[in-house]
């Protein structure tokens, strides 16, 4: 009894094997669902879900869009880009543009990137290029980042020229989605930046 009960504080099963008894559980883990279980739409049944192939036997992936505003639809999975600005590494840029194209095709349709993030949006820019049908597919979520020793001075022109050149360096007329970063909430200005900001997605 007294080793049975060593054995059960250890976790081993009857056969006083480790890992063969059930694994925890996430309690309400997804409570929000109907059954407890987040729905993975198919692509038989949602035209906007991408699958693309497993490997070794496993079944084939999907990876959903959700809707982030109206007619705006992104994949549930975005993919980063700050590792691909430089101060990480050496960076194959003809390898990232490739590497580009394949999380497109495998449904990361979303890439999220910032004017700050040296030559990610050239990249991104480039890949456009280079893959016009499946730029055609993409959403990209750039961030507008005032320099800290602008903060001060933070007018409309200012920040025209950096949504400008955000434009120019991803090679589109108009922006998926701007996220704003303020270096210092205790300098005043922010909510006006945000104002101008707004009026310039109003603008188009």
């Amino acid at each position: 009894a007294s080793q049975a009960a060593s054995d059960r504080c250890q976790g081993l099963d009857e056969h006083r094997r480790r890992g063969g008894l059930p694994g925890p559980q996430l309690p309400d883990a997804t409570a929000h669902h109907a059954y407890g279980e987040a729905p993975i739409p198919s692509l038989g049944h949602d035209c906007r879900a991408t699958t693309f192939p497993g490997c070794r036997g496993r079944p084939r992936q999907v990876i959903p869009q959700v809707e982030l505003g109206s007619d705006y639809r992104i994949s549930r999975l975005i993919k980063g880009g700050w590792h691909l600005a430089g101060g990480h590494g050496t960076v194959d840029e003809a390898q990232a543009v490739s590497d580009m194209a394949a999380f497109v095709e495998a449904g990361l349709t979303t890439f999220d990137c910032a004017d700050h993030y040296i030559g990610v949006e050239e990249l991104i820019g480039r890949f456009r290029r280079a893959h016009p049908a499946l730029a055609g597919r993409l959403q990209v979520h750039t961030k507008c980042v005032p320099d800290y020793d602008r903060l001060a001075d933070c007018d409309r022109s200012y920040l025209t020229s950096i949504i400008d050149r955000s434009l120019s360096r991803l090679d589109v007329e108009q922006l998926d989605l701007v996220q704003f970063h303020w270096w210092n909430l205790a300098q005043p200005g922010y909510v006006e930046a945000l104002g101008v900001l707004a009026n310039l997605k109003r603008e188009g």
